[in-house]
């Protein structure tokens, strides 16, 4: 897989400060009477958001309590980091409890080892952590994985083969020619973001700093059957449904990057578009390493440069599962 946990970095000097804002970070819970930023705040403001972070931390501790050192080391900087991402929270115009609430819930459910999604699988998920501050000699880290605790099918054991091939493939030493070398960082986080007895969806997200002027990320999926195999799209579309579906997903693209221009005062015209037409989108949806699956909707997802020049970002397409189902083969496997 090519090498997300944090965002494309436009400086050294802001990866530097990103990172230090992890490590020194508070982990674990709050006193409403102590808080101090405007997340804390918001979550004291409300009973419900307060239960739920109450329950995530006492998650957090339960979870604590059966690691070595090193791995309570690599749950410690994963928290913090979940907290500095939670705190962007407060910026988000469709309200911050909403979004504070969905971040609260995930992290409890990595925590409980359970999947975002789905009726499950009887064996808990169980998530490891690796963490490793840059040096100037060797990458630092941030990394997240998920294991099922006693796999009982292939495609459990498939989705372990997978946290042990990420594992093995993560960088060490900087390169001696390095720019930059204590700078240099690589993460990588994985989410199921469902799990039923014949299908599991699994996120796996990619973040780098290598000493250029920007970092970069990537996310790829994995949708893994019962008997090991992946999830081929042509088991689950027709060729006249992927090509709607393909339609449908430019045309969001599309609608987004109109958006984003009337916004800057100027104008877009997706048919002269080249990066948003050349086959991109059709290659995305003929394959499901792009589709991210939970029990309400399938996402399709796009690296920054792939659909437009960096500068843009990453995009998404989204579809409703109700939707998808009266398009999908007869029998198809869907959540």
């Amino acid at each position: 897989m090519p090498p997300l946990a944090l965002p494309p970095l436009a400086l050294p000097s802001l990866a530097l400060a990103v990172l230090m804002a992890i490590w020194m970070a508070p982990a674990m819970a709050f006193e409403c009477g102590k808080a101090t930023t405007d997340a804390e705040r918001a979550i004291c403001a409300d009973p419900d958001l307060k239960a739920l972070d109450d329950r995530m931390a006492a998650a957090y501790t339960a979870l604590r309590a059966t690691m070595t050192t090193a791995e309570r080391t690599g749950l410690a900087l994963s928290q913090k980091s979940w907290i500095f991402e939670r705190e962007a929270c407060v910026e988000r115009s469709d309200g911050a409890a909403l979004c504070i609430g969905d971040k609260t819930r995930g992290r409890l459910r990595l925590l409980l080892g359970r999947a975002e999604s789905g009726p499950g699988v009887g064996s808990r998920i169980a998530p490891s952590f690796i963490a490793r501050a840059a040096d100037g000699d060797r990458y630092g880290l941030e990394v997240t994985l998920l294991r099922f605790a006693t796999p009982e099918s292939d495609g459990q054991r498939r989705l372990n083969e997978l946290a042990d091939s990420l594992e093995a493939s993560l960088p060490g030493r900087v390169p001696s020619d390095a720019s930059n070398p204590e700078y240099y960082f690589f993460s990588t986080a994985m989410r199921v973001t469902y799990a039923g007895p014949v299908l599991i969806s699994a996120e796996v997200d990619f973040g780098s700093y290598d000493g250029g002027a920007h970092g970069s990320t990537s996310t790829q999926h994995a949708n893994i059957l019962a008997d090991g195999s992946f999830l081929a799209a042509d088991q689950v579309f027709s060729a006249k449904a992927q090509a709607r579906i393909t339609a449908d997903c430019r045309d969001q693209i599309a609608t987004i990057k109109a958006r984003r221009a009337a916004l800057d005062g100027r104008t877009y015209d997706a048919a002269s578009d080249l990066d948003l037409n050349l086959g991109t989108v059709a290659e995305h949806m003929a394959s499901s390493e792009y589709w991210g699956l939970s029990d309400q909707r399938m996402v399709v997802d796009f690296d920054p440069y792939e659909v437009g020049f960096y500068a843009e970002g990453a995009f998404q397409c989204s579809f409703s599962l109700s939707d998808l189902r009266a398009l999908a083969l007869p029998g198809a496997v869907l959540p």
